[in-house]
């Protein structure tokens, strides 16, 4: 029920998922998990700290798009994100043992993302496509839509 929610919400709706419902859950679901993250890592430090953790935030974000999901939900699979997983860390590990500074690999982070986000983004995709058709209309004659003949009184 939750992919197909994913996936599309007024279909879920019809089907008679209860919509509200399942969000609610997941979201109080989600929250309880990050509340036990907060707590592991403030007792792993043995102390409270402000920084909010982006990176593992960044990371599992690269990974599950590297490993097919969705950014407007209902894809995506188990064996993906641990594809997607797997492959990130690879990356990671390999820039650590090739001695590159922290700023590049960030930059390199940085520039992944991005990348996999746009060849994702169904909608980006979409738009690209209309501007390079209207782009390379302009180059060409314009023409005059034909006239169907149901018009007034000609």
């Amino acid at each position: 029920e939750l992919r197909a929610v994913g996936g599309d919400r007024r279909a879920s709706r019809t089907a008679g998922v209860s919509v509200r419902r399942l969000l609610v859950g997941v979201l109080i679901v989600s929250g309880l998990c990050s509340t036990a993250a907060g707590a592991l890592k403030g007792f792993s430090l043995a102390s409270a700290n402000p920084d909010i953790g982006l990176t593992p935030l960044i990371f599992g974000t690269i990974a599950a798009l590297l490993g097919g999901v969705s950014l407007t939900g209902g894809r995506g699979s188990v064996v993906g994100i641990l594809a997607g997983v797997l492959s990130f860390a690879t990356l990671q590990e390999t820039l650590a043992i090739m001695g590159v500074e922290s700023w590049q690999s960030q930059l390199t982070t940085g520039l992944l993302l991005g990348l996999v986000a746009a060849l994702t983004a169904t909608d980006l995709k979409r738009e690209l496509t209309a501007l390079t058709t209207r782009i390379r209309g302009r180059g060409a004659p314009a023409v005059a839509p034909a006239q169907t003949g149901t018009g007034g009184g000609e």
